[in-house]
């Protein structure tokens, strides 16, 4: 956890500072935060590269930058049926680097794609000429996890 004032600035979102930065690197850890956020009645804003940082919540609710790129695991490749399962936090340039070993070809092509996490494509619908194609990142990808906390 960043509480330090000068190394939260770096983290800031639309301009606006966090209270929290908190970096996760498992699902569990995220399901924490979001379930302790809902609590709480604090804003998170999800944070991989920073490419395109921006915040889908009310003006000025930037409570906590949850940053996954430390989940930049991959989690199941059948290659046989041409499906991977990765973690958000996974760069797109990564997983391309991966898929060319064995003559595959990720369809997403945004402007800084290869910098880019997968969890930021997928959230922005980020897409580039190869949409014409192949379509964009919510034909091209699934998303397998959410959360949504519950009251108690």
């Amino acid at each position: 956890m960043i509480d330090e004032a000068t190394r939260l600035a770096a983290e800031a979102v639309d301009g606006v500072v966090p209270r929290w930065s908190i970096r996760a690197s498992a699902v569990e850890q995220v399901a924490a935060v979001v379930a302790l956020a809902s609590e709480e009645g604090l804003a998170v804003v999800p944070r991989g590269s920073g490419k395109r940082a921006r915040s889908r919540t009310s003006a000025g609710a930037r409570d906590i930058v949850l940053d996954v790129r430390s989940m930049d695991r991959i989690v199941e490749d059948n290659p046989d049926d041409l499906t991977v399962s990765v973690e958000a936090g996974l760069t797109a340039g990564g997983l391309a680097s991966r898929l060319a070993a064995r003559r595959q070809l990720l369809a997403i092509d945004p402007p800084g794609v290869g910098f880019r996490t997968l969890g930021g494509l997928v959230a922005t619908a980020a897409s580039g000429p190869l949409r014409a194609r192949y379509g964009t990142c919510g034909i091209c990808c699934s998303v397998s996890a959410s959360f949504r906390p519950t009251a108690s």
